[in-house]
């Protein structure tokens, strides 16, 4: 994992890449590098665009970046480490906030069938353009408009529908 830190992420969402590898490594016991992790939270959180979601470097992409990668990470990090600094522990309020708002829209996303608009980059991802909201389910933080057996049923339909037929 450190041998990782040679490599130079892209100024998007592979700062999280880098971040989450130190947050691993503190987790872990090990020497960890700050900078890094601060580097990435606060350009996250510097790219936020409101409504939960965040852009995915300088430019606002359209796509499902949020809950691909960046949401997901984001709170992965700072479930580690959030408690480090006061800053980190105030964005982790913030960022589970603005991931519960992103999951109403991601929810809403969801056709009774399963299907969900084809928008953005990587969409061979398929079914994992709902990471965001199986993680908040997860976590139990999902917002109060949304229950959780109504987000598990959109889930399976994605799953049904992008996976094929499985058996209940």
């Amino acid at each position: 994992l450190k041998g990782s830190r040679n490599i130079r992420p892209h100024f998007n969402n592979w700062l999280l890449f880098s971040a989450i590898i130190e947050a691993t490594l503190c987790q872990l016991g090990e020497d960890w590098d700050t900078m890094r992790v601060d580097l990435a939270l606060r350009q996250i959180d510097a790219w936020y665009v409101g409504d939960g979601t965040y852009t995915d470097g300088p430019e606002f992409h359209v796509d499902y970046y949020n809950s691909y990668v960046i949401q997901p990470m984001l709170l992965d990090i700072l479930s580690v480490v959030g408690d480090q600094f006061p800053e980190w522990a105030e964005l982790s309020v913030r960022a589970t906030q603005r991931a519960a708002r992103q999951c109403e829209i991601l929810e809403r996303m969801v056709g009774p069938d399963g299907s969900f608009p084809p928008i953005g980059r990587s969409l061979v991802y398929r079914s994992g353009a709902f990471h965001l909201l199986a993680q908040m389910a997860l976590r139990r933080d999902l917002p109060s408009a949304l229950a959780p057996e109504q987000v598990r049923e959109a889930l399976w339909a994605v799953i049904s529908r992008t996976l094929g037929d499985v058996e209940n």
